[in-house]
């Protein structure tokens, strides 16, 4: 049997950090994106293309945090005193 440490070692290697790592920068650029279009709404540009736009990036966040979520639950992250705390009770 694996001792707590190298349970949650294993664990951690075998996580999709890399998935919810690029799922959250692209959230982030997301967001910046429409930040910007706001932005450039707020300053009289093409109204209607722009609010388009934020529609559309808007839709893809939504969808991102979707995708996130769902990572999430298949691998849920464990932090090394839950490990600990499982096998305590063993």
């Amino acid at each position: 049997m694996k001792s707590p440490k190298r349970f949650a070692t294993s664990l951690k290697k075998e996580s999709n950090t890399d998935v919810l790592t690029r799922l959250k920068k692209k959230i982030k650029e997301n967001e910046t994106a429409i930040e910007n279009l706001i932005k450039a709404l707020e300053t009289g540009k093409a109204a209607d293309i722009i609010s388009a736009q934020i529609e559309k990036r808007q839709l893809e966040k939504q969808n991102l945090e979707v995708q996130l979520a769902r990572e999430k639950i298949l691998k849920p992250q464990l932090k090394f005193e839950q490990v600990k705390f499982f096998f305590s009770r063993f």
